[in-house]
């Protein structure tokens, strides 16, 4: 019996052979090994090289070279078109490149992406180097030094830090080694651009660290401090025109004012604050009897809103300890804005920003909301496909997108410039639902062909299936049934990651 070991392996062989793409065979003399007979390879040979072969399609090393064909091009990469959902997301408007930033935060990864977004459209911007990931920092827009300013925040361990980046045009600088008066690091300090100074300036934050024992550290900080040309230089206002010490609180521009303050807390834990100040001329000076009361918040998001002469405060966190689903306007008092209804309230509230492209104010989230005129609008979620387990994916070379037929919904949609969009055509107009089909581009003519796979309809709880062999093309948006007879027998897909473009017997 012992024959029939070397013809196992030849059927182990021919399998290999069968099931490896052409473009992935080895090529060149095989080593000299004294198993090699007098044929050149041995059968064991030409299994272990086979199966080496297939194994290199799932590698991370070099692929293997194939015999007088081209080697096979790099897999493509994924990468995100819509920022993800992250704690402390920031944002601000960057007037010198022209397009709203968002720092991403701390993702689970601990990445902490930068995107910009302008005429509707995420883009991730791929930096060469970027903040770490951190959480409570501040940010806001230098408009003398026309760049954006990052102070501070809470890094992936927990620690805080004092560390200051810049961004401009693209890119983000470091700036710690060269500014050797930086203040203390802290978290959740307030920040904004001071428009009547001509400055950044950064008030308070929590700097209160704990362990299992005691905790070090103030909580709320009471210092302010501005940055200019690069440099921070702590300022030292009147002792009897200061605002409490606190956390979390609000700071904006405002127009006239310089600065514009509010809420906060003190240890973390208890919104305390409903005064406002404002910063002008390295002074604090209280407004709160003229500015009249808003509720204790802690953790809002307040920006300037260009286009009314307005600060615009949006959420927080309430005494009760609930978050605030408010909206309130500031022109020399505040007020709120009544009967508005909005993004569902949340904590900490999603970052604003003033985007004067569409002359409004923007509310990162899923959905997108913007504000102006006193209302807010959901700009809708940003299209994407529907979760599929039956899509049909093709290059459409003459149109310049990916086509996504899919099978489950019997929708299309194309992607193209970084984003998704639905392509709608009548049922009648379009290919029915379907699993197991095959899609390609038609070099020749010039579309994208649909053929075959597992048709079903659906009436009630009811659904009837059968495999069909209509077939579909798809040009300029439109879908057009050009079944013909004679044509292939109906069958379900059997080449499932094929590297050819072919129709397969199926089964």
């Amino acid at each position: 019996m012992r024959p029939a070991a070397p013809l196992l392996w030849l059927v182990v062989a021919l399998t290999l052979l069968l099931c490896v793409p052409t473009g992935f065979l080895p090529t060149g003399s095989p080593p000299s090994t004294p198993a090699q007979g007098r044929g050149g390879l041995s059968v064991l040979d030409a299994a272990a090289q086979l199966a080496a072969a297939r194994l290199s399609l799932t590698s991370s090393g070099p692929s293997v070279p194939a015999l007088g064909v081209p080697a096979a091009p790099a897999p493509p990469t994924w990468r995100l078109v819509t920022p993800a959902a992250s704690p402390n997301p920031m944002m601000v408007y960057d007037a010198a490149d022209r397009y709203v930033l968002l720092l991403g935060g701390l993702l689970a990864n601990q990445s902490n992406p930068t995107w910009s977004y302008s005429a509707g459209r995420w883009s991730e911007l791929h930096v060469a180097a970027s903040p770490p990931g951190r959480t409570g920092a501040g940010m806001t827009y230098d408009a003398t030094d026309r760049e954006v300013v990052l102070f501070g925040g809470l890094d992936a361990g927990g620690s805080y830090t004092n560390e200051t980046w810049t961004y401009s045009a693209g890119n983000w600088t470091h700036l710690n080694s060269s500014t050797a008066h930086s203040p203390p690091p802290r978290a959740y300090p307030a920040m904004a651009y001071d428009s009547a100074d001509g400055y950044v300036v950064l008030f308070g934050g929590d700097d209160l660290q704990c362990s299992y024992l005691s905790c070090s550290g103030s909580g709320g900080m009471i210092d302010t401090w501005n940055f200019s040309r690069g440099a921070w230089s702590v300022l030292h206002p009147s002792a009897s025109r200061h605002p409490p010490g606190r956390e979390g609180a609000e700071l904006a521009t405002d127009g006239t004012l310089g600065v514009l303050l509010t809420g906060g807390e003190t240890d973390g834990y208890c919104p305390c604050f409903n005064d406002t100040w404002n910063f002008s001329a390295d002074n604090w000076s209280n407004r709160t009897a003229s500015a009249g009361s808003l509720p204790s918040l802690s953790q809002g998001s307040a920006t300037y809103d260009t286009a009314t002469g307005k600060v615009v405060l949006r959420g927080g966190l309430l005494a009760s300890g609930t978050p605030s689903n408010g909206t309130w306007m500031f022109a020399r008092s505040w007020h709120l804005v009544a009967a508005v209804s909005g993004p569902a309230p949340s904590y900490p509230s999603p970052p604003i920003a003033y985007d004067p492209a569409i002359s409004a104010i923007l509310l990162f989230g899923v959905p997108l909301w913007s504000f102006a005129h006193g209302r807010w609008s959901d700009l809708g979620p940003i299209p994407l496909p529907p979760p599929t387990s039956a899509p049909l994916l093709a290059w459409d070379a003459k149109d310049g997108y990916t086509l996504l037929f899919d099978g489950t919904t019997g929708t299309s949609w194309t992607f193209g410039h970084g984003r998704w969009t639905e392509q709608l055509s009548k049922p009648s107009h379009a290919p029915p639902r379907r699993s197991g089909g095959e899609m390609a581009y038609d070099a020749a003519d010039g579309y994208v062909v649909l053929f075959g796979g597992q048709v079903f309809t659906c009436s009630a709880s009811v659904c009837s299936y059968w495999e069909d062999n209509d077939t579909w093309t798809f040009t300029g948006g439109v879908w057009t049934n050009a079944t013909h007879r004679p044509a292939p027998s109906p069958r379900l897909a059997d080449n499932y990651g094929s590297s050819a473009c072919f129709l397969s017997p199926g089964r």
